[in-house]
This record gives C-alpha cells, sequence and structure tokens, in this order.
C-alpha cells in the first residue's frame, strides 16, 4: 500500500487524482442507492461473517460463499476493489496535498519570443509606418515603433484596428483568431495594409485563410526568435510566413523575396 500511494504521489497531480476520485465516486454507487450488502442478498449472493477476514461493502467482515465465477460475485467482487482504490487514491489526494504545502511547486517562467528588429524592418519598408501591432508589449516596441499598440492586457483581439499593421500574434489558437479578424478589418476598409508573421502549419484552417491574403512569403530559414534578453532562439522548431494584405504587392514581393518564396 505504501509503495502504491507513494507511486500515485509522484506520477499524478491534484488534478489527476481529484478527476479519478469522482470517476470512481460514481462506479461505486450501487442501483437506485442501494447497499452492496441489501443488492447481493435480493440477487441471492449469500455471504458469511466473521472475524479477521476481508470486509464486505456494508463495512462487516465478510466472505462469499459460492462460485468464483458467479457474474454476481464478479461484481461484488468489483465493486469491493473500486472502493478500495477509491480510499487509496483518497489518502494518496492527502498525502500529495500536504507535499505540496511544505514544498509549492514553482513557477515556470513565462518566455516571450520577439521577432528581430530585421523584419520588423523589411515589413516597415513595405507598410511605410507601422501604425497598429496589436499584440505586442513595451520590450518589442523597442524597435517595433509603431503609433499605437495593444498588450495582452489590452486584448487586442477585442480592440479596433485600423491603418498599417504589423502583428506577430501569440501562436497556437491565437494565430487564426488574429488573422481572422485582420481580414475582417481589412475587408471592412478599416485596415490598409497589415503584414503578419506566423508558425506555417498545414491545418485545414490555416490553408483556408492563407487564401484570402493578398501574397504569403514561405521562409526558407526557420526565424530564430529573441529572448527578452535579447539572446536567438536556439534551436527554432518551426518553418515560418509573412503573410500580407494590401495594395503594394509588388512591393511586397521584392522586399520578401529576399528570405522567402512569394
Amino acid at each position: 500500500m505504501y509503495i502504491t500511494l507513494f507511486a500515485f504521489v509522484i506520477y499524478m497531480n491534484s488534478s489527476a487524482l481529484k478527476s479519478a476520485i469522482s470517476k470512481l465516486k460514481r462506479e461505486c454507487v450501487a442501483p437506485n442507492g442501494a447497499s452492496l450488502a441489501k443488492m447481493a442478498r435480493r440477487q441471492n449472493c449469500y455471504f458469511v461473517f466473521f472475524r479477521g477476514k476481508q470486509k464486505g461493502p456494508d463495512g462487516k467482515v465478510a466472505l462469499y460463499v459460492g462460485s468464483v465465477d458467479d457474474p454476481r460475485y464478479k461484481y461484488w467482487r468489483g465493486m469491493i476493489d473500486r472502493r478500495n482504490q477509491l480510499k487509496a487514491y483518497e489518502r494518496a489526494l492527502k498525502a500529495l496535498e500536504v507535499v505540496n504545502a511544505v514544498q509549492p511547486t514553482k513557477e515556470k517562467p513565462s518566455v516571450e519570443w520577439y521577432t528581430p528588429p530585421k523584419f520588423v524592418d523589411m515589413a516597415r519598408s513595405v507598410l511605410g509606418v507601422i501604425d497598429l501591432d496589436p499584440a505586442s508589449n513595451p520590450i518589442a516596441q523597442g524597435w517595433v515603433k509603431a503609433e499605437k499598440y495593444y498588450t495582452k492586457d489590452d486584448d487586442g483581439l477585442a480592440q479596433p484596428w485600423a491603418g498599417r499593421v504589423w502583428c506577430n500574434p501569440p501562436y497556437g489558437k491565437f494565430s487564426k483568431l488574429f488573422m481572422e479578424r485582420a481580414l475582417e478589418f481589412y475587408q471592412s476598409g478599416q485596415v490598409t495594409d497589415c503584414i503578419f508573421l506566423v508558425n506555417r502549419t498545414g491545418a485545414a484552417w490555416y490553408i483556408d485563410l492563407t487564401q484570402q491574403f493578398t501574397a504569403v512569403c514561405q521562409v526558407r530559414k526557420r526565424i530564430s526568435f529573441w529572448t527578452p534578453e535579447g539572446k536567438p532562439e536556439g534551436c527554432p522548431r518551426y518553418y515560418n510566413d509573412f503573410l500580407y494584405l494590401g495594395p503594394s504587392l509588388r512591393k511586397f514581393k521584392k522586399v520578401f523575396s529576399d528570405v522567402g518564396k512569394v
């Protein structure tokens, strides 16, 4: 039992244990709320009670008399095992909570990656001026130098966009949301030009959205983004695309053909 509990503490976190406990509690409920002992008696499943043996589902010491192949016995035995497992999980959860209280889990530092200045300068040479950066922070603005920018707290997806936009959005599901937002404001005429830097993906939503952009530059070499300290990413994992919306297709192609296929 101690080895089992130790394994639970090492390999399961509080959330996983609570989920397992909740599932087991549902499985340990007899039909119509009846106790297992009463249910067993109704099904002619007999028990002999005496001291020093396995406790039955009603808390009494019990031993089943009958064939182990009887499905009623298997059901009763399975319920007993699940209830014992439930108790072990609950003890493991308490032990884990004690460990966490004594030695709280350290939060992993949040790492933000920034576009190297040379790529921002390329975007600026196409746009002329960057009026808006909807996914930024004060550090990035040291070289983006947008007339206006939104931080994570501002929530750029909930704010109005206008003019000439540069955007290196948060990756994952947010890339899709920011791309949709750019298309919305471009089609309404509020955004006149827009350049995105995103991770390339073969997802259907990405293919569908990029087809609505004026041009796509598939960067030949994966971009090493910068840390807040100005250090490049050691081993970039993803290939990248620059996406363009606007009337200056010839200028975009001339500038970005140096880094990829447009």
